[in-house]
């Protein structure tokens, strides 16, 4: 009785671990389905370059042009996810002398704000890195029907150089800040042979936060921005 009972605990191990392995080779084989059209450049590739401008709002303002790129792959009709990276150029809102509140810090740092390389700065360059989930919401049945579309991009971005970026509260500088970038538009198809080919118009609010903030008193800063998209996908 005993050995009949180790001989089926045998064989319900032995099928069990049959299913986990026909399981992980499906979801390998369903893995390498996905993948390799956005390797291939066929199938469901997507990608898309994007221009925007978006103006700061709130105590701590930096003004932003961004050129972006988005590649990925579109699983269904209304959904896509991909990676980007954009070159944003960013100019702060302060004024000449230093941030308001912070008269005490430049006096203790004799002039450091003027200082050519470790100083700061009113215009520069962020690197924004970021992953790209777009929705779409049909609004006809028609392959050239214009749509909405929800758009989230969430990430990192990096300030260029060592200067440090000056805004109303401190100073930003050039460690990892987090990126947040949804937006909301309409997706117009431009081309009846090729309906994958869209302009995209958007309103988007843009979130930067970081706790590498340069400021004697306070280490954090969080900015935040309203404005306009555009962009062509293929």
């Amino acid at each position: 009785m005993r050995r009949m009972s180790l001989i089926a605990a045998a064989v319900f191990l032995l099928s069990g671990a049959q299913d986990a392995a026909a399981q992980l080779w499906q979801a390998a084989s369903q893995l390498q389905s996905l993948i390799s059209p956005a390797l291939s450049g066929s199938g469901r590739y997507k990608g898309s370059v994007e221009l925007g401008g978006v103006a700061g709002v709130g105590s701590s303002k930096l003004n932003h042009v961004e050129i972006s790129t988005s590649q990925g792959y579109q699983y269904t009709d209304w959904f896509y996810m991909g990676a980007g990276l954009g070159v944003d150029i960013v100019r702060s809102t302060v004024s000449d002398g230093v941030p308001s509140g912070a008269e005490d810090y430049a006096r203790r740092w004799n002039g450091w704000g003027d200082s050519p390389r470790y100083g700061d700065k009113r215009t520069g360059v962020m690197i924004p890195v970021f992953t790209d989930f777009r929705f779409n919401i049909p609004t006809g049945k028609s392959p050239m029907s214009a749509s909405l579309f929800v758009d989230l991009r969430l990430g990192a971005t990096w300030l260029v150089g060592n200067r440090y970026m000056r805004t109303d509260d401190g100073w930003l500088s050039n460690n990892t800040n987090f990126y947040f970038r949804p937006a909301i538009g309409a997706r117009i198809p431009v081309s009846s042979r090729n309906p994958r080919q869209a302009v995209n118009v958007g309103l988007a609010y843009l979130l930067i936060t970081s706790g590498n903030n340069y400021w004697y008193y306070d280490d954090t800063v969080t900015l935040s921005a309203i404005g306009a998209t555009v962009s062509f996908e293929w």
